[in-house]
This record gives C-alpha cells, structure tokens and sequence, in this order.
C-alpha cells in the first residue's frame, strides 16, 4: 500500500474539517466519560456529534460511522517515530497505513494535522494490524484511549 496518495487542496481542507469534528466528539466523550461536568454549550455540541457519529446503530454493522480521509499522520511507537496515512475515521478511532509494523495491543500516539497550523494528538490502542502477502505492514486499526490533545504552532 502507498502513502503517497495525492489529494485536491478542497479534499484536503474537507478532510481537516472532519478531523476536528472527529476530535471534538473524542474530546468531549472523554471528558464525560472521565466524569468532568460539561457545559450546557458542550453537551449540546456533544449531543449533535453523538448523532453523527453513532448515526442508526440498529441498521449499521459496527456501533461508530466510519468517514473515509486521507490526511498525513505521524505515529509514535516503542520503536520511535514512523510515518502513515489515515484512510478512515470515526468518534472511537481511526485505521492508518503505516511504515513499519506494530503490534495489536500496544499504545501509540498519533499525531494528525496541518503541521505548523493545528496539530491533534491522539494516544491510541492498536486493536488490530495486517500485513499484506508478503508480510508487509499494511494497516492499523486504532482505539482511542484518552481525551486528544490539541496542539497549535505558531508559523
């Protein structure tokens, strides 16, 4: 699988837009999740991104509603820092194509974002990784574990 693919500078502002629609509702989660008390603003932001997010489950395989993306992301593993692309989203995690191979259970954190604008941090469990015929990494599927940190760089 390559990493190289190329998208439309609309694709890609699209794809940023979902990527903070997608932090938003893993931010606000956990944070209801871990108990905080959320504003009458954020529970109603909260409750519009539930209804994105987790759409009909009655008529949809998996509980989340997964959004294709192709946005560069950089990962950080026990052996140090590879790059990969994220090919599909959702509110509860993400699959990537990676460069070096991982292990299902491990933690990893996932950097994703226009570098040296708004960057998100994601601390993420690997719940599944495949290889493709000749045991190449192929891909990742990812777990958020954590409330995601927002990180802004100043140009």
């Amino acid at each position: 699988m390559t990493l190289n693919t190329r998208t439309t500078q609309t694709q890609s502002g699209d794809h940023l837009k979902l990527l903070e629609l997608c932090y938003r509702y893993a931010y606000l989660n956990g944070r209801r999740q871990a108990g905080l008390r959320l504003g009458p603003q954020e529970r109603q932001q909260l409750w519009s991104l539930t209804h994105l997010f987790e759409g009909d489950p009655q008529y949809q395989r998996r509980h989340y509603r997964r959004f294709p993306l192709l946005l560069h992301a950089v990962v950080k593993t026990s052996r140090g820092w590879c790059s990969g692309r994220v090919l599909n989203m959702s509110g509860a995690g993400m699959y990537l194509a990676l460069t070096h191979d991982v292990e299902a259970g491990t933690t990893v954190q996932v950097r994703v974002g226009q570098p040296g604008e708004v960057e998100y941090l994601f601390t993420c469990t690997v719940t599944r990784a495949t290889s493709d015929v000749d045991g190449e990494p192929e891909g990742v599927g990812l777990s958020f574990c954590c409330v995601p940190l927002e990180m802004r760089r100043a140009a």
